[in-house]
């Protein structure tokens, strides 16, 4: 008999989205809600192809002569055109690389910082659950700073600033450039410049996630505070995501971008090339060239800053709508209606969100919310099912 090489492994939780999303797929209830998924919904509920990608897919279809392999470090065309989409006036001194979403950009650049600079990084309290996972998973030490309030339900803003002036010099700090996940909580342009007197004061090194640019105060005010501290002289690091910017989520378009103002570019390059070729040898080149092409033809530029602007409205409609409805069990009103993006919290026990999933409503544990869940069609269902939970 053979040896049973695998009677003994072990086992590890699922990913709380992707399992919600599960039992809402397994739920026959024709009636089922999902406020769990991190992606754009339309008025339908679908999350539909944009039509600039339509026609970007069509002209590369037509044009394309080789499935080569992209460079270690990805399209050149691609790094070009997405450099400009988050600085202004992109210099020499920005090393870039295409990975394999945002989510690879992370552990890229997880990686590289565990090489050249071990020290721990900190994210909000809280963030987007995967940034522990990825950077644990690269050898980093992960610690948090005060962002959110989970009991009071409102922002930490002074708390994160006194940490600023209190965390060790030298520190990497995680930034949500714009759309914060999961709380949809934002600085504003002068909360932006105070944060960047404290980095350049504290010596502390920024690790900007960008994964929602153009959906928050469109695509130049979404950009102002990475393109500020590029601006200031400072170096960092910048993880950048087309998932929902271009809705190519299967396509896993990303890119990284290290600022590097000494006379290293080209060691560092060498490394992160080293970096991917260890992961995951070469990225993927359909999605990236379906950027390139929407960046550099303008008729489809156009099309693609128009319908970003309209998923960019549906959100702030849809978050008012929500408001509307739901504004006497909402106990955060200013931080809630004052959020940019996708999330919120909808600020109710657990207890309350295990009894909306007998009801086919499927939202975090934590009550986070992704508002595009809500469309005409549900909504009434919705606030009928939840004006009859025993809330406490």
């Amino acid at each position: 008999m053979a040896h049973l090489f695998f009677e003994h492994v072990g086992s590890q939780p699922a990913d709380p989205v992707f399992e919600i999303g599960k039992m809402w797929r397994d739920d026959p209830n024709p009636e089922k809600i999902n406020l769990a998924v991190g992606i754009y919904l339309d008025a339908e509920g679908k999350n539909p192809v944009m039509r600039a990608v339509k026609e970007a897919e069509k002209l590369i279809l037509e044009e394309e002569k080789t499935k080569t392999y992209l460079p270690i470090d990805g399209s050149p065309l691609f790094l070009q055109e997405t450099k400009k989409l988050l600085f202004t006036e992109p210099h020499t001194q920005i090393l870039a690389a295409q990975t394999v979403g945002g989510t690879g950009a992370l552990r890229i650049l997880g990686q590289y910082l565990k090489l050249e600079m071990p020290r721990p990084v900190y994210v909000s309290d809280p963030t987007w659950q995967n940034h522990h996972g990825v950077f644990k998973a690269a050898g980093l030490e992960v610690k948090t700073y005060p962002y959110y309030d989970r009991i009071n339900h409102k922002a930490l803003k002074k708390e994160f600033f006194n940490f600023l002036d209190s965390v060790e010099k030298g520190a990497v700090i995680l930034l949500h450039g714009c759309c914060h996940n999961p709380t949809g909580i934002d600085f504003t342009e002068d909360e932006w410049k105070f944060i960047l007197e404290k980095f350049q004061k504290r010596g502390l090194f920024p690790f900007f996630d960008i994964a929602y640019l153009g959906l928050g105060d469109g695509l130049k005010k979404d950009r102002f505070g990475v393109d500020l501290f590029y601006q200031s002289g400072m170096e960092m690091c910048v993880a950048f995501s087309f998932s929902k910017t271009m809705d190519l989520y299967r396509d896993r378009v990303g890119a990284l971008f290290l600022v590097n103002h000494s006379h290293t570019l080209e060691a560092m390059q060498s490394t992160i090339k080293q970096i991917i070729r260890q992961n995951y040898s070469n990225p993927p080149a359909h999605g990236a060239l379906v950027v390139e092409k929407i960046l550099i033809e303008s008729h489809l530029r156009n099309i693609w800053i128009d319908e970003l602007e309209e998923h960019r409205k549906r959100s702030i409609e849809t978050r008012s709508i929500f408001f509307e409805a739901f504004e006497p069990w909402i106990l955060h009103k200013k931080e809630f209606k004052e959020a940019k993006g996708f999330f919120s919290y909808l600020g109710i026990k657990k207890e309350e969100v295990f009894a909306l999933r007998k009801e086919s409503i499927y939202l975090l544990d934590d009550s986070r919310i992704n508002i595009l869940g809500i469309n005409p069609s549900n909504l009434a269902r919705f606030k009928e099912v939840f004006e009859r939970l025993p809330h406490g």
